[in-house]
């Protein structure tokens, strides 16, 4: 008897030690890290956002009352009147108010701008040497920063660039759209 006592002693040894170990190894539940990324969002009056304007590809639309203030980690910081959706406002503003413009998004990479224009309905597709000019002269008015200017009629360009200013806005990485961005550029400027 004394020893199936010893035999069970042991067994159940043998499963506590087992248990407690299986324990020690299994993950710690605990609250994610932060991400580095804050938000101060400050709506219209009506309380929406405008959807014309992301971070970094802002439109034009009822966008004097809305105020983004975002902070990502490592290089990405933008805070302040510097920050790229500030300024890729401002240059959309600017470009809005050349004649023929019925829209703007601006894509702001360095000391590029990078401008997909809608044009007003009876100048659709028919972009002007002149109005190009007037559209890069209002870019580089707005923002002395920008040293080179992109622009594009093209609807379709016009909306990849809208698409990659939604991701952006959607907390998707700019990382994230980088070789998006150059391929943008290339087919507005082509080497």
């Amino acid at each position: 008897m004394c020893f199936k006592n010893k035999r069970n002693i042991l067994i159940i040894f043998s499963v506590l030690l087992f248990s407690l170990s299986i324990i020690g190894c299994a993950n710690r539940v605990t609250n994610p890290p932060p991400s580095g990324r804050t938000t101060n969002r400050t709506t219209n009056p009506s309380g929406t956002t405008n959807p014309n304007v992301t971070n970094g590809v802002p439109g034009s639309n009822n966008t004097s009352n809305i105020t983004d203030n975002k902070t990502m980690p490592g290089d990405n910081t933008i805070t302040g009147d510097n920050s790229l959706y500030t300024r890729a406002e401002r240059i959309a503003t600017a470009v809005n108010r050349v004649t023929g413009v019925n829209n703007s998004r601006v894509i702001i990479s360095n000391n590029r701008a990078l401008v997909g224009v809608n044009l007003n309905s009876g100048i659709q597709g028919q972009m002007t040497d002149q109005m190009k000019s007037n559209i890069e002269k209002a870019v580089k008015t707005a923002d002395n920063q920008i040293t080179s200017v992109a622009v594009t009629a093209d609807p379709d360009l016009y909306t990849r660039i809208s698409n990659v200013g939604t991701g952006i806005r959607n907390g998707r990485p700019l990382s994230e759209f980088g070789s998006e961005v150059e391929e943008l550029f290339r087919r507005v400027i082509p080497r």
